[in-house]
Formats: C-alpha cells, structure tokens, sequence
C-alpha cells in the first residue's frame, strides 16, 4: 500500500553551462524519448524552458492528424491556432514542445498544406523540446535541421539510441555513463565538480597574481604520486617506472645493472609515458581507465594522509564506454555536460588562429614572391648574425601568437562568431590592403638605400673578377697549374716555384664568396623586415572577442615588443656595440635616419588601418565588440556558479594590467631614441 519513488539527480553543472549557452545565442533543444511530462520537468530544471504554458503538438488518437494540446486542452491543427502560437513564442510566453511522432509526420512528404509548411518552417526550428522520440525521429529532426534550416548543429548523447543522429550531426559531443557519482559526501545537494575542476586549473595558470605565487608553490603529494598531466606528475610516474625496474632486476639477476640497462628501463619508462599521453589525448575507454586508475589511486592517498581533494570523491569506478567514442567527434570522460562549453569556447578560438594564420601565411608568401622578383635577383647578403636573428624574432612572434591564439576566452560571447573562410570580404581586403602596405614599405626603404649606396658606395672597385697574370710563370703548363690554382684557391699547381704568402693573397678567387661588408641595402631590408614580422603579428592577432588578446599574453608582448625595440635601437644607433655585432653599416646623417623611422611608422599604422577599415566595413559586428567590450560580461546572469570564470576574468585583466606597463617601459625607450635622432 505505497509507492517509491526514484531519481536520478541532475548535476549542478548542467544549469550553468546552459545558461552560457543561451547568453551567447545558442539554441538549445531537449532531444529525449522520455515522454512529455518528465522532459518537460527535466527542461525546466536545467534551464532550457522557462513559463508555465506548453504548446505541445503531437499526433491525434487517429494516427493520421496532427493536433495542438495547451495546458490539457486540444485545438485543431489549424493556421490561426499556429499563428497564435508563434506570437506567443514571440512575447516569451510559451515553450513550444513536440513529440517525435508529430515531427516524423510534419517532415513527411505527404504534408505539404499551407499549415504544415507555416509550423515546419516558423514554428519547428524553434523547438525547446521534442518528447518521445525515437532513435530514427533524432535522426530525422536533426538532418532536418542542418538540410533545410541550414544551421549548424551540434549534438551531445551517451551514444546509446542517438548514434546515428550523432553521427549524422556537424559536432557531435559523446558522454560515458556511469564514471563518477559527483555529489557532497553527507549526501546533500550536487556539487559543481566541473566548475571545481577549472578552478583547480587556474591556480596553475602562470598570469596575473598567480605569477607570484608560482614561484612559492610546491609540488602537492597528489602531484608527487603521479596523478595529473603536469610534468611534476610525468617525471613521478618515470621515476617509480624506473625504480620498480631496478627492483624487479635486483630480485632476479641478484646484481647491480650496468648502463645499457639502466638506459633501456629509463627508454620504456618514456615510452609508457608518451603511450599515456597519446591513450589520452585520443580518449575512448582507454583513457577513462587511465583515469579511474589515478581516481582510486587519489582515493587512498587522500584517505592516508588526509589531504583536502581537488575535486569531490567518488563513490564508484565503474566505467561503461559504448559505441559512442567511435561515432562521436568528441568524448567527454564525465557525465556532464561541463566539457561542451569548453569544446565551443576552443572551437571559436581555433577557428579565428586557423584565419589569421591563412592570412599570415598569404601575407608571406606575397612578399616572398616580391622579395624573389626584386631583391633577391640582384644579389642580396646578410651579415654573419642578421639572419639569425630575423628568424628569431619570426619564431618567437609566431610562439607567442599561437599561445595566445590557442587559449581561448573564459566564456563564451554573444552574437559573433569568426570569419568562416579566409576568402571574406573582410579577412581578403584586410590581406590585401596589408600586402600592398608592406610591399611600399619594403620598396621605399630599398630605394633610399640604393640612394644612400649611390651617394656613400660601400665598394671603391667594383671591377669584378680580375685575373692578373704572373711574368715569372714561363712555362705553358706551369702558367696554367697557376692559373687553376689561383682560380680555385686550391694547391694543385703544376708549377715548380713555391708562391708566396703575398702571392696567395693577390690571386683571384673564382669559387669563393667575397667576404661581406656592411651596406645600407642589406641594413634598410634587415631592419625592414624584421619590424614587418612584428607588425604582421601584431595586427593579425585576432585576441579579443575569440582568443586571448595582445596583452593578455607575455610572451606575445615581449616577442613584438622587442622586435620593434630592436629595429627602432638599430635605426637610431642608440648602441653601436649592436649595430657592430650585426654588421650593420652605421647610416650617414640624421636625414636617412628620419626617413627610415617614417617608413616604420607608416608601415605600422596603414597596417593598423587595413585592419580596423575592413573590419568596420565588412564586419562590423566584431568591431563592434572590440569596441564596446563590456558586452562581454551578460547583465542579469541568473546561473550559477560562475566563479571560475570570473576568476579567469580577473586573472587575465591582471595579466592586461601587468603586460601594458612593461609594455609602456618598451614604448618609453623606443620614443628616446626617437626623440635623441630628431634632435641630434
């Protein structure tokens, strides 16, 4: 004479990550087979529907109708009935809900009357909720969707009866069942773990305040143990590799190893780690074991010496993988929905460094092609350093943007999305206006060194290769071993007089290069160059609103701040020991200076204003929000648990802060020597 009552509780996440989802305009819809009252009470509670009045469609008794239900009471399938529906979708006074069978009917071919097509092309794709569907119904909504809707949709399941609607979708996002019960140990409400997690994570980020503190933080026992991904946790579980494998020889042969096995335990500990690593990254049942494993490891750690954890313990290992890891783009190692956020958010990001690295790459190929076609065809040589140098300063720009390029921002931001092909009309006449910017720049500064050559000439004889003949060679043949020899520098001379030292110096060499000297060619394109690398990073640094900006990155900030430092120092000869190491001819007078330090500026700001031009006009939506950047931040956020991202937040604005000082230090010293060239 009773009744029980089971539940499965939703995570404390699964709110928090929908309602991110829906500040930034994504559409979210519940997909289930659960039938009309648990989904709609499970949509409530997670987030995706608010108001207390479903319009539900579903089929009628007869099997061959379509019919409305509103709070229990049914309206014929009609136009006007839609009508009111949509404008009541319109006013937020409504969840607009529909069974499988009802979209499976509607997306049929035999319906194709004016009330259909209105609901199929008005009122479906703005479904919150589709109730008792069926693996196929998935399947059919979704390709529904992506077909004639044309959106892009991603998908997120256990991988159970939804693998072809996964498998048919443009992101599909597969979660394990069963991994960790992520509760409060007395039982009580859910805890957030993966909002615990990322907090876990930013203490080990090294910006801002947490700079700091680095320095003073120790390898924690977790870490000691081997549990983790940091290299604290990897040369752990190498070492106890390696020991268990001196153990395990010890017991055997009963004597000490000597080196070529130590090196081959020190090899296969390695290798087991990069198998790990590699287990990992590619996720699938193997990685969830790996993971379990340093759970229960982490358990008994924690219980011996009674650590506080980083994240809540759990109560079961049990893992179960299913199909979903093969039919999935993605695999989530937790039953949350935590980690589709985190996907997005880093989607956005790699999609905008995949942009701006195409227009890199455009940029340096042309002015590879106009290097080749001008420059190079005339004969151009770098000093012993110069090259050297250039190709740091490419290397560590390009570090420091894809660091940045690669991080994306802590949340997600409302109504942009990055450039779908690097052939728009923004990121095309952005390239191009650039292009043409650095080709002017590369070819006045070539021409006022050709001047400068011109009117201070680095050579006295620029006669070519002269061959002088010697009186004391009589002999035919002894005259021509010498000549060889003097042409190729080489001792096989046939002839029988021993040559001089003062001889050998006055011979002409045919298969040697002349040994360099410092022009102001070879100064105007070194320093030229090594400033545009700077600039283009610079400026096709995307940053804000997909990635980490300029100044939220340190590595960013000194690698083009000190490219533009460096070529501003060499301009200005502020220290000759430099320009001497880099074998830079010393330009002739204040004029030249001046005149290279305008085409620097020039070159950076018609760049800045390619940029910012094609964005204004062409996509104004992302200029927009580089300008208005307190849009980033939603206004009456009713989720919670938002405080690793606020705390990253914090963090970066932190980093910002820091980064514009140093950054105002390097400007400061650049602007000196400005100043002590104009007045000199």
């Amino acid at each position: 004479n009773g009744f029980a009552c089971f539940e499965t509780p939703m995570r404390a996440g699964t709110r928090r990550v929908i309602q991110e989802l829906k500040n930034a305009n994504f559409n979210v819809c519940v997909l289930t087979g659960d039938e009309i009252t648990t989904s709609l009470a499970l949509a409530a509670k997670a987030g995706v529907t608010f108001g207390n009045n479903p319009y539900f469609l579903k089929v009628s008794p007869s099997g061959s109708m379509l019919e409305w239900e509103i709070n229990g009471m049914k309206m014929p399938f009609t136009l006007d009935a839609a009508l009111k529906i949509h404008q009541a979708i319109e006013r937020n006074d409504g969840v607009v809900v529909f069974s499988g069978d009802a979209v499976s009917l509607l997306l049929s071919d035999d319906k194709n009357d004016e009330i259909s097509q209105y609901v199929r092309s008005v009122i479906l794709p703005e479904a919150q909720v589709v109730a008792g569907s069926s693996p196929h119904q998935k399947y059919l909504f979704l390709r529904w969707l992506q077909n004639e809707c044309r959106r892009r949709v991603l998908m997120c399941g256990d991988g159970v009866n939804d693998i072809a609607a996964m498998r048919e979708s443009f992101v599909s996002v597969a979660m394990l069942s069963g991994f960790v019960n992520e509760f409060s140990y007395d039982g009580g409400d859910s805890i957030d773990t993966g909002e615990l997690r990322r907090k876990e994570r930013l203490k080990k980020w090294c910006i801002g305040s947490n700079r700091m503190l680095s320095t003073n933080l120790a390898p924690s026992s977790i870490e000691g143990a081997g549990i983790g991904n940091s290299a604290v946790a990897s040369i752990a579980r190498i070492r106890v590799k390696v020991i268990n494998g001196l153990n395990d020889i010890d017991r055997t042969t009963k004597s000490n190893p000597n080196l070529g096995v130590l090196m081959s335990i020190i090899r296969s500990a390695i290798g087991e780690e990069i198998s790990r690593y590699k287990e990992l990254k590619k996720g699938g049942s193997g990685a969830a074991n790996i993971l379990a494993e340093e759970e229960r490891l982490k358990e008994s750690i924690i219980s011996a010496t009674h650590i506080s954890p980083n994240v809540p313990r759990s109560d079961t290992n049990d893992i179960t993988t299913g199909e979903a890891c093969l039919a999935s783009s993605f695999t989530l190692l937790r039953p949350c929905i935590s980690g589709v956020e985190s996907i997005l958010r880093a989607g956005i990001a790699a999609a905008a460094y995949g942009i701006s690295l195409h227009r890199k790459v455009a940029l340096n190929c042309m002015l590879s092609c106009y290097n080749l076609a001008t420059l190079y065809k005339d004969g151009l040589r770098y000093g012993k350093y110069m090259w050297q140098v250039e190709l740091a300063g490419i290397v560590f720009n390009d570090r420091g943007s894809s660091m940045a390029s690669s991080t994306p921002r802590p949340r997600l931001v409302t109504d942009v999305r990055p450039s779908t092909s690097p052939f728009d009309l923004a990121e095309s006449c952005s390239t191009l206006l650039q292009a043409v910017s650095h080709i002017v720049t590369l070819t006045l500064s070539v021409n006022s060194a050709r001047r400068l050559e011109a009117k201070y000439p680095t050579h006295k004889n620029h006669g070519g290769i002269n061959i002088k003949w010697k009186d004391k060679y009589d002999s035919n043949d002894a005259c021509a071993g010498a000549l060889l020899s003097s042409l190729v520098k080489a001792p096989f001379s046939t002839s029988l007089i021993s040559d001089s030292e003062d001889d050998d110096t006055e011979r002409s060499i045919l298969f040697r290069k002349r040994p360099f000297e410092p022009n102001f060619f070879s100064n105007h394109v070194f320093i030229v160059s090594l400033f545009q690398n700077a600039v283009m990073t610079l400026v096709n640094h995307r940053g804000w609103p997909f990635s980490i900006s300029f100044l939220e990155n340190r590595t960013l900030c000194l690698s083009v701040g000190l490219s533009f430092l460096l070529s501003t120092l060499c301009v200005a000869e502020t220290f000759p020991v430099v320009n001497r190491a880099l074998e830079l001819k010393p330009l002739p007078n204040q004029s030249s200076k001046i005149e290279l330090l305008r085409l620097l500026l020039f070159n950076l700001v018609s760049s800045y204003f390619a940029e910012y031009i094609s964005e204004i006009i062409f996509n104004r939506d992302v200029w927009r929000k580089r300008i208005c950047r307190n849009a980033y931040h939603p206004q009456n956020n009713t989720c919670i648990g938002l405080g690793a991202a606020e705390e990253a937040d914090r963090l970066l604005t932190e980093e910002r802060r820091q980064n514009g000082i140093i950054m105002y230090f390097i400007a400061l010293i650049i602007f000196n020597a400005c100043f002590r060239t104009l007045n000199k």
